[in-house]
């Protein structure tokens, strides 16, 4: 596999009868509302790439909206709690 060419894999993987019925373990955590491994992932890529000086942006944007998403989820559970007599 180490000689397969990168773009192969990537349409190889992307077919619907490859992908079909898995679901990303970062989609199974963001909708279980566990903390996801962004930071390791796309906010490593982030890291590097200021390390070296190379921009990248779309790692930064989607490192950021999931870090607000699972931001949120606090403040919605604090509400809800808050809203039925809890503390």
């Amino acid at each position: 596999m180490l000689d397969a060419d990168p773009e192969e894999l990537i349409d190889h993987a992307a077919r619907p009868d490859v992908a079909y019925g898995h679901k990303a373990s970062m989609l199974q955590d963001v909708e279980a509302r566990r903390p996801t491994e962004i930071d390791y992932l796309n906010g490593g890529i982030s890291r590097f790439g200021r390390e070296l000086g190379v921009p990248t942006p779309l790692n930064d944007a989607l490192t950021a909206l999931v870090k607000a998403r699972e931001a949120s989820w606090g403040q919605v559970l604090h509400s809800q709690t808050r809203s039925h007599g809890g503390a």
